[in-house]
């Protein structure tokens, strides 16, 4: 298991309950820095394979749109480039292209970390010239 949170190479070793996030210990110890995460519950990989019946792990909630408080960010405008809800579809955006947002994550995270790898590779490429 790697980090979920910075995303390096590290190891796991606790898992954040709250975010749902598994975390390496440099990030166990961002997270109990910070004043709005303090509070989570951070459980170590294997205090959590023995407990994992007795674990509750929260659901992330999706953020609320700032036009239609009431409704969650749900979908992503390609034409925009922002986060919309299901009623922005129908009104404001009605004629745009957009999809899930959890899929603009997913094709975010994946062209990121191909940009990253690239920049790995000229940084090698720099050391050995």
């Amino acid at each position: 298991l790697v980090c979920g949170s910075c995303e390096t190479k590290s190891g796991a070793e606790s898992f954040c309950s709250e975010c749902g996030d598994f975390l390496c210990d440099e990030c166990v110890a961002i997270h109990r820095r910070i004043k709005a995460l303090r509070g989570h519950q951070v459980i170590g990989i294997e205090q959590l394979k023995a407990e994992s019946d007795t674990v509750k792990i929260k659901p992330r909630p999706l953020p609320s749109c700032r036009i239609h408080s009431q409704e969650s960010l749900k979908f992503f405008c390609i034409d925009c480039s922002e986060a919309i809800c299901q009623v922005c579809t129908a009104l404001s955006h009605k004629d745009h292209k957009y999809e899930y947002f959890t899929d603009t994550a997913v094709n975010a995270k994946e062209a990121i970390l191909g940009l990253l790898a690239k920049t790995e590779k000229k940084m090698v490429d720099l050391k050995n010239a």
